[in-house]
């Protein structure tokens, strides 16, 4: 019973020791951030004998955590979740200025700063090495460096010359050809041989292409 408590019930007999608790817990959820803070969303005064389960996950939507808990009500000992709202927070790289779409990016255009990320759904940009990418979207001054916001730089520009590729077992069919479209490795992008036909390619480097159709 000893070990039982000690393992796998925290018991929060007063507001200090229960603050001290929940952001234990949370802490522990939420390791991947360096600071978390929390304010109570759940009305108190309806969880008496609180104890969190801390073996049990969290269940986290946007900034709201529901804490797996126990409580007595009307003299039983219940099950349920206990609610707080959360700001966790991470150091990432934020726009000092406002970057239009297609522009390279380079670290001139950042600031490392922590920053409330508990309702960024998406991975965020930090250490992520951006060398060779570019904007994929307009990413205005104070707003985070998401991936969704950047994609490589293309390999392959309009009007580059090509060699294009055409594979039946081991034979390797080439012919010339000019980009009509822009292209990372592995994009599908369209071209233009010398006799005026129109493929649809794999982007495979900078100066050769993969015919698909």
């Amino acid at each position: 019973m000893i070990s039982y408590l000690l393992n796998i019930i925290l018991i929060l007999t007063g507001a200090g020791s229960q603050d001290s608790a929940i952001q234990s817990y949370l802490e522990t959820q939420l390791s991947e951030f360096e600071k978390v803070s929390f304010n109570y969303v759940s009305d108190q005064s309806k969880y008496k004998e609180l104890r969190i389960n801390t073996n049990a996950a969290a269940n986290i939507m946007g900034n709201l955590v529901h804490i797996p808990v126990t409580y007595l009500r009307n003299g039983s000992r219940r099950s349920g979740k206990f609610t707080v709202r959360v700001k966790a927070y991470k150091y990432i790289l934020v726009s000092k200025a406002n970057i239009k779409r297609g522009e390279l990016l380079s670290s001139e255009q950042f600031e490392k700063k922590l920053t409330n990320c508990i309702t960024l759904d998406e991975p965020i940009v930090a250490l992520y090495d951006y060398t060779n990418h570019r904007t994929a979207s307009y990413i205005k001054k104070g707003e985070p460096l998401l991936l969704k916001s950047i994609e490589p730089m293309p390999v392959v520009m309009p009007g580059d010359k090509l060699t294009a590729h055409s594979v039946a077992g081991n034979v390797d069919i080439q012919v010339s050809a000019v980009a009509r479209q822009e292209g990372g490795i592995d994009d599908i992008i369209r071209v233009k041989t010398h006799d005026n036909k129109l493929y649809k390619v794999r982007v495979i480097d900078n100066s050769n292409v993969l015919i698909i159709e």
